[in-house]
């Protein structure tokens, strides 16, 4: 048992990494998947949707995230995609012609149509507010269900090394999932949304962010009793010896929380500042080195904090620690662009503000790109997830903007086919089942997927699995998760319409 848990260390440590344009194309699977999803919702059946729908999304969208997270990627993963593009594309023009068919030989019966429509789309965008948008929560629960991919997969040799982890610098697919999670919860905080809070509300503010990060250190507590005592390898270069990304996590959004209300309004300006300095520290005074290379407890000469325990804790746990700056500007960074980007009150929700809205988040990929590859080409800031660097933060940053640009495109044309009444009752619902589930009770979805994780490491060798057997292990896990995520989302439902407490792990 040691043996194995030191081969499946050593198999997960020591990886250079990929370039961030294959973690892109990894990524896009999610937002392509959607694509094909949402063209082909008018052409199935109302009858039955309850049933056939999460099928259907587990073809589409579940299963080429699977393959693009694998040795499949080439060629079947790529082949997959592009087939999703084409057919998205094909019922696209398909639904235009049959538009502009009906329209040439129904003139008078179309105008009143039109009419109708057109009343019936004034009042759905008067009442339709800024409080949600389905192409953010598709990105959510897209990040979360990469993710519960990535952490089973990476025990198998199916999943290729290059996307694991890197050790020092590099962009690995795994590197994005702390970062990730980060930059989704900074999109939809409070701060983004607008919802400033008075003088005489900080007081019940102060409360709920607790209750939100209570949760977060008992699961941090839980996973690191389990990995100890459980013997559950560990890559104790990734966050430390203790630390997780439980308590990664509650640092950040407790740490955003205050500053937003306690510290005077900024901006980009501040964060721009904070974050050069960390960088600073990093390259100039050997904080870089201290990260990659010290030892893991401290000597005589290391009594900088004058006590040998709280020394001995930051030592064995300074990836964590120090890598929490990191995190928090890309928190608040992402809370900037959100609040500036996506909810934004001076527009409202319809065709030209979203247009509008897809412009912004774009713009401010492209930017984030360009500060990132100057970072790294032109000052010679390598990326390093281990110290999250300034380079690290603005790669994280450009990338999820990125694929979050990428399902606002998935959405835009969801609307060229709502002629048919059959297309109308389809548009209700465009967020696929097991997003949707996702989105809703993300923390607790995560939590069974770390826990099915386990289940599979500890049931079977996941080191010498052949591939085939590693494909299917994988898929059956996937679906369970979504399967799991359904039917949590089905009983916390009927428990509120009995009169339980809801449920406000949503994006609103």
């Amino acid at each position: 048992m040691v043996l194995l848990k030191e081969e499946k260390q050593a198999f997960v440590t020591g990886h250079g990494g990929t370039t961030p344009w294959e973690l892109v194309l990894v990524c896009a699977s999610a937002p392509i998947g959607l694509f094909l999803y949402q063209q082909l919702l008018p052409v199935l059946p109302i009858r039955g949707a309850a049933l056939y729908r999460p099928a259907v999304e587990a073809i589409v969208v579940l299963l080429p995230m699977i393959l693009c997270q694998t040795e499949f990627l080439y060629p079947f993963g790529v082949i997959y995609l592009g087939i999703e593009l084409v057919l998205a594309i094909m019922l696209i023009l398909f639904f235009v012609q049959r538009r502009n068919r009906r329209r040439r030989g129904h003139k008078s019966n179309q105008a009143k149509s039109s009419q109708t429509t057109s009343s019936a789309t004034t009042s759905s965008n008067e009442n339709k507010n800024m409080t949600s948008f389905p192409w953010l929560s598709a990105y959510r629960s897209a990040v979360s269900y990469l993710t519960f991919v990535a952490i089973l997969a990476v025990d198998f040799h199916l999943f290729p090394r290059r996307f694991a982890k890197t050790e020092t610098s590099g962009y690995g697919l795994m590197d994005l999932g702390a970062g990730s999670f980060v930059v989704s919860g900074g999109l939809v905080s409070r701060y983004a949304r607008h919802r400033n809070r008075t003088q005489n509300q900080n007081q019940d503010a102060g409360r709920h962010t607790n209750k939100g990060v209570w949760p977060l250190l008992v699961l941090g507590g839980v996973r690191l009793a389990t990995n100890k005592g459980l013997e559950y390898q560990e890559h104790v270069s990734e966050y430390g010896v203790h630390w997780n990304f439980f308590f990664t996590l509650a640092i950040v959004w407790t740490a955003a929380q205050l500053l937003r209300r306690h510290v005077v309004p900024f901006g980009f300006l501040l964060i721009g500042i904070i974050l050069t300095l960390y960088q600073m520290a990093l390259s100039f005074y050997g904080w870089q080195d201290y990260i990659e290379i010290a030892p893991r407890t401290c000597g005589e000469a290391h009594h900088i904090l004058g006590n040998d325990f709280i020394c001995n804790m930051v030592a064995a746990n300074r990836e964590g620690i120090l890598g929490c700056i990191g995190y928090l500007c890309l928190h608040l960074l992402s809370e900037e662009i959100a609040h500036h980007c996506l909810w934004n009150h001076t527009t409202t929700a319809t065709k030209p503000a979203e247009t509008s809205m897809r412009t912004r988040v774009g713009t401010a990929a492209l930017a984030s790109w360009a500060i990132h590859l100057s970072l790294v080409h032109v000052l010679g800031i390598v990326t390093s997830r281990r110290s999250t660097n300034a380079s690290f933060v603005t790669w994280t940053l450009a990338h999820n903007l990125t694929i979050l640009f990428l399902f606002q495109c998935a959405f835009e044309n969801t609307d060229n086919n709502d002629d048919d009444n059959s297309c109308k009752n389809h548009s209700i619902a465009r967020m696929p089942p097991i997003f949707e589930a996702v989105n809703r009770h993300g923390l607790w979805v995560f939590l069974i997927a770390n826990l099915l994780t386990g289940a599979v490491n500890l049931s079977m060798d996941t080191l010498h699995a052949s591939q085939t057997t590693a494909f299917l292990v994988l898929c059956g896990y996937t679906c369970t998760v979504g399967g799991a995520a359904l039917l949590l989302d089905r009983l916390l439902s009927q428990f509120r319409q009995q009169g339980g407490p809801t449920n406000n792990n949503k994006q609103d």
